[in-house]
């Protein structure tokens, strides 16, 4: 399940971390695990997942997600261990930036009395031996 969000983490779009390192979870499951994206902590998810009319730089990160996280499920069964090094690493570098402090603040002052909606997209994730 660690792996699940480190990969989460990493694939989803950064400008504050916002969504990253607040609005990602993963959590068990009889069969598995399920990640969740928890719109109420950022607003903007939707607009990230389905795109916009103006930017569809970042459309579909869940689904390719979950594409990474089946591929990581898939090669660990088959006996091929990936620690994900590369994947720590980028997290850490980004936590550190000096601004991302200053950023994080700036983006949930915008967000103060606006409208949030609960919007939480979820993915199963299911370890089964075929």
């Amino acid at each position: 399940m660690q792996d699940a969000l480190l990969l989460a983490r990493d694939i989803a779009p950064k400008d504050t971390g916002n969504l990253a390192f607040n609005a990602i979870s993963v959590m068990p499951t009889h069969n598995g695990f399920r990640v969740y994206y928890d719109g109420s902590r950022a607003f903007y998810l939707q607009y990230l997942q389905e795109g916009t009319r103006y930017s569809k730089r970042h459309q579909g990160f869940i689904d390719l997600t979950s594409t990474a996280i089946s591929a990581h499920i898939t090669a660990y069964l088959n006996g091929h261990i990936n620690n994900l090094n590369a994947t720590r690493d980028r997290l850490a570098e980004y936590a550190n930036t000096p601004d991302r402090d200053t950023r994080l603040d700036q983006s949930l002052g915008r967000t103060r009395g606006q409208k949030e909606e609960l919007i939480t997209y979820s993915l199963t994730g299911t370890m089964r031996r075929g």
